[in-house]
């Protein structure tokens, strides 16, 4: 309930914030953030580990380099989420001439403008889906399932700027609200089946074929995310020893 700027800092550790006005600026290192009713300029960072901001109003600034980034009940004026290795969801409406941008290298975009959305829409994705509850004419040659996908949306007046990038992953936007996120294995079977969570129940026991699937995605990403941390730690290493070894060099 703090009325007044937030400043916190952590190293492997979660942040909770409830309130903050003006700058509440939020940083951690394989730490998860939450955010609750600030308003003003906030921005939140972390690594490994996901963000999630609700009833935020403001300029909103959320980068994390692998995790889910939530945006929900907000009045954003501008918005700049990125996330390397995960989903992202907002969920609010945009202010006039507001620019507001989603990029994730390897996850699904999920949006809900409101039904009186007043924006213009800029769509990339390179191996991924696009959906709409709006009305939308995909260029001439283009389906829904085509990757390499790059076109424009208006909806309303096309007042705000809103662009979603995603290189592997699903896009959608909504007019209404979005459904609750589903975690785990589900979240998985929501992807294969081609984000329509209501074509399948959490009890029902999973196909052998799609159980292989969903365990060979998720032995990759691991595989790839314990090969970048290895990497980044000899990297870091050998910096040092670099380091050390000019200053002997030097006396």
């Amino acid at each position: 309930g703090a009325g007044a700027e937030v400043n916190v800092e952590t190293v492997g550790g979660d942040i909770t914030v409830k309130g903050g006005t003006g700058a509440v600026t939020l940083r951690s290192i394989e730490g998860e953030i939450l955010v609750e009713n600030a308003s003003g300029k906030v921005q939140a960072t972390t690594v490994n580990d996901s963000i999630e901001l609700r009833g935020v109003s403001g300029d909103i600034v959320a980068e994390t380099t692998n995790g889910d980034v939530v945006v929900a009940a907000s009045k954003a004026s501008s918005l700049e989420v990125s996330t390397v290795n995960g989903d992202v969801r907002f969920e609010g409406p945009t202010a006039e001439k507001g620019l507001y941008r989603v990029t994730t290298h390897n996850g699904d975009i999920r949006v809900s403008l409101g039904a009186q959305a007043n924006a213009t829409v800029f769509v990339r994705t390179f191996g991924g889906d696009f959906s709409s509850d709006f009305p939308v004419t995909l260029p001439d040659g283009m389906s829904n399932r085509d990757g390499n996908k790059r076109f424009n949306v208006t909806l309303g007046g096309g007042s705000a700027r809103v662009e979603l990038q995603s290189f592997q992953g699903d896009i959608h936007v909504a007019r209404g609200a979005l459904p609750a996120r589903r975690r785990g294995n589900q979240a998985q079977i929501d992807h294969w089946l081609g984000g329509h969570p209501a074509a399948v129940a959490v009890e029902l026991p999973l196909d052998a074929h799609l159980e292989h699937r969903i365990e060979n995605q998720i032995e990759t990403q691991i595989e790839t995310q314990i090969e970048a941390q290895i990497e980044t730690q000899i990297e870091t290493q050998i910096a040092r020893q670099v380091k050390a070894a000019t200053k002997a060099w030097k006396r």
